[in-house]
């Protein structure tokens, strides 16, 4: 039991640290937004969510998340939920 329960505490501690990263990741992305303010001013409300969207996008491809994608899966298997264009196209390639 012992044993269990330690790796219960592992995994906890684990994805406790996965959530504080991506936790600061998301602040990254909403911060990358504040030098944009007065170009989004000038987007047609239809197109303001896909505008930060598209923000957001290219700040987190300006920051290296390989290490974080495969801590996204308990087991640590490959996870590739940040860019699934191109995890498709990798699968493609294969």
């Amino acid at each position: 039991m012992k044993n269990g329960a330690s790796t219960a505490l592992a995994r906890q501690e684990k994805l406790s640290d996965l959530i504080k990263r991506l936790t600061e990741i998301r602040h990254a992305l909403v911060a990358s937004e504040k030098p944009l303010q007065e170009k989004l001013k000038d987007i047609h409300p239809s197109y303001l969510k896909s505008a930060r969207n598209l923000a957001h996008y290219i700040a987190l491809r300006h920051r290296d998340i390989r290490p974080r994608e495969s801590d996204a899966s308990p087991e640590g298997e490959d996870c590739e939920i940040i860019d699934p264009v191109e995890a498709g196209c990798r699968r493609g390639r294969a």
